[in-house]
C-alpha cells in the first residue's frame, strides 16, 4: 500500500511514462511507413518486409503495454480524485489536480493560481497533509 503522496507521485510519473510510450509507438509507426514506402514490388521475403513485420510486432506490444498502463492509471486517478475532492479549500484541490492528475509543471500552476512557485509548492504540501489527516495520519491506500 502507498501513502497519498506516493499515489500522487506514481500518477504523475505514470502519465509521463505513457506519453513517452505513445511517442515511441508513433515513431515505430512512422518507421514502418517509411520502410513500406521504399518497397516497390520486391519479393515478399525481403529484409525490408521482415523489418516491417518486426516493427509491427513491437508496435502491437507497445500498444498492449500502453493500454494496460492507461487502465491502471485511470484507476489510480479515480482514487486520487475521490481523496482530493474531499478537501474544503478550492486552492488545495486546484494545485493537486493540476500537478498530479494533469501533470502540469509548478510554474504553470503558480501562474494559474496567481502565486509564486514556492508558495504553490507549500500549498501542495499543505493539501497532501490535509488529505492524509482526513484519511488518518499517513493512511496507506
Amino acid at each position: 500500500m502507498r501513502s497519498i503522496r506516493d499515489l500522487l507521485e506514481h500518477i504523475r510519473f505514470s502519465d509521463l511514462e505513457i506519453k513517452s510510450l505513445i511517442s515511441l509507438k508513433d515513431g515505430l509507426g512512422a518507421r514502418a511507413l517509411n520502410i513500406k514506402s521504399g518497397i516497390s514490388e520486391r519479393v515478399s521475403g525481403s529484409k525490408d518486409l521482415d523489418g516491417i513485420y518486426s516493427i509491427v510486432d513491437d508496435y502491437v506490444a507497445l500498444e498492449k503495454c500502453i493500454f494496460s498502463k492507461s487502465k491502471e492509471l485511470l484507476n489510480d486517478k479515480k482514487k486520487a480524485f475521490d481523496i482530493i475532492r474531499g478537501l474544503d479549500n478550492n486552492l488545495h484541490r486546484i494545485v493537486l489536480i493540476e500537478r498530479y492528475l494533469n501533470s502540469e509543471p509548478w510554474k504553470s500552476i503558480a501562474i494559474h493560481i496567481g502565486r509564486s512557485e514556492k508558495r504553490t509548492r507549500q500549498i501542495n504540501d499543505e493539501a497532501i497533509k490535509l488529505c492524509e489527516i482526513r484519511r488518518g495520519t499517513d493512511v496507506r491506500l
